[in-house]
This record gives structure tokens, sequence and C-alpha cells, in this order.
């Protein structure tokens, strides 16, 4: 509590009696003088102080919004509406059966890869109502590539390119073998910071990466004029991202999300117009490979 104390450089007869000083009456009693309430202002202004006092000390910082480069393409941010994702990712590739490592190395579809991809592009071609409007995005890398054409052609719809979608690099191991990249790879903390977890690779891309340019690339394909389906055309580590993104998972809380799905397979998505939800309805079906 604040003492009742005398003005530096003011005699207290030089102050008129009665004078209120620190929450305190002063009279002819002068420091012997009883205390008063202070008014309810004086005690509001009084706690308000306190308070900034203490929370200059103990407050965290406040939570700052996401960025528009990490925000996830959540309605509002992207046009509301009913809409139907299919998530692809491709099938066999050659990186596969040679024991290579993938991510970005332009490996191609094996003679089977390139089976099982026609056989994509049929179970769309089932699944998407005629006359429905269609959007073919892909990754641009070889094997992506030549499995969204061949969706496109069963879809009879041209595939656009986007390189925000390729599969997560691992820098100087792509292309070699795949023991080479398991002898040099530090697995990610089980706590930490697990997005931005360097793997002992030189060139390679953190989680976090991925996940920001996928969650972009989402987001660009869901704003696009039309697209009552959408089929996106991915890889294996990417469509986590995608599945992340659509339901949306800010890219701070994606450090442990894994929706594994494998080769060839359909993730389905859905977006309906009475509740606004964004569904999960299929997370890798390969009954279409059969």
């Amino acid at each position: 509590m604040l003492s009742d104390r005398r003005v530096a450089g003011t005699h207290p007869a030089e102050r008129p009696a009665g004078r209120t000083i620190l929450g305190h009456r002063s009279t002819a009693l002068g420091r012997h003088a009883l205390p008063r309430r202070a008014p309810p202002s004086t005690l509001r202004l009084a706690a308000l102080l306190a308070r900034a006092r203490v929370g200059a000390v103990t407050s965290p910082p406040a939570a700052r919004p996401p960025s528009e480069d990490t925000a996830p393409p959540v309605p509002g941010r992207v046009p509301p509406r009913p809409r139907t994702v299919h998530v692809v990712t491709h099938p066999e590739a050659t990186h596969h059966v040679d024991g290579v490592v993938g991510g970005q190395h332009h490996s191609d579809l094996t003679a089977a890869g390139a089976r099982d991809a026609e056989r994509i592009g049929a179970a769309l071609r089932a699944r998407v109502p005629g006359g429905a409007d269609v959007r073919v995005v892909a990754s641009d890398l070889l094997r992506t590539r030549r499995t969204a054409a061949a969706i496109g052609r069963a879809l009879a719809v041209e595939p656009s390119l986007d390189p925000r979608l390729r599969e997560k690099s691992y820098g100087t191991a792509e292309g070699r073998p795949q023991a080479w990249l398991d002898a040099r790879f530090v697995p990610p903390p089980a706590v930490g910071d697990r997005l931005r977890h360097a793997e002992g690779l030189d060139g390679a891309e953190t989680r976090h990466d991925l996940a920001v340019r996928v969650y972009a690339a989402l987001t660009d394909a869901l704003s696009g004029q039309g697209g009552d389906h959408l089929v996106v055309v991915t890889h294996g580590f990417a469509a986590t991202f995608v599945v992340a993104g659509w339901i949306g998972l800010p890219v701070d809380a994606a450090g442990h999300v894994a929706f594994p799905v494998p080769s060839g397979s359909i993730t389905t998505l859905r977006e309906d117009d009475r509740f606004h939800n964004r569904a999960v309805v299929t997370v890798g079906d390969v009954a279409h490979l059969a």
C-alpha cells in the first residue's frame, strides 16, 4: 500500500487543509492522519496500473493470426460451395521397382503403373456425373503428369500442372539407392519442432516447406472458377497435406499429422451445401485396382 508521504519540496504547512495526497486525507495531524477510502476512480486507476505492471512481466505474447502464406484454405478464404475433391496418388513408378529415392526425382510410370493410371481414370469417370464441371490439377513430375493425362482422357479434361504439388524433396538423396538415404536420415523428434527439423540431407525440404506450398496450391485450386469435381494428382507424402489443408488444420499444428495412402489410391473429400462441412469420405481407396 502506498504510504502517506510529504510531497517533495512542499512543507506540510504550505498545503491546504483537507488536500488528498496518495489516497489519504492530510489534516493538522500530519502524518498521523486517519486513512480515507480513495474515490472509485482512483481505485480503478490503481488496479489498471497494477495489472499493467504484472502483465508486462508475466503475460505471454498475444497469438498472431496465421499469415496468408500458411493459412489453410478454409471456407471464407476460398469460396464456400458444394464440391467433391478426388486426391489421386500416382501408381507404380520406376523408382519403386528400382529401389531408389523418389522425392522430386523424375521417375516414370512402369508398364503396370500406366495400366493402373487408366484404371484410375475409369474409376473417376464412374464417380463423376455426366455434365459435371470437372477440373484436374497435377504435380508436374513425369509420373504424375502421365497419371493426370490418363485421367484427363477419361474425363475429357485438359489437366493443369502445378509444381507446388510435387513430392517432398529429399535433396541429394533423390535418385540414389534407398539404403544411401537410410544411412544418413535423421528422424524427427517425438517432441519439439518437427516441422522445421533437418533430416541430415543437403538440399532437402522440411515438413514445413512441403506443407506451406501444398496449402498454397490447394488454396488456388479451390479458389478457381467452377469445379463441382476437382481432381488433385499428387504423391504419397504430399497427399497428407492436401487432406490436412482441406480440414483446416493450421500449418503450425501439422507436425505429427499423417494420412498414409498407397500408390494409385483415390481419397475422396466433400463439402456440402447445407452444413458446409468439409468431410473426409474415404482415404487411400484402391478397390479400382483389383
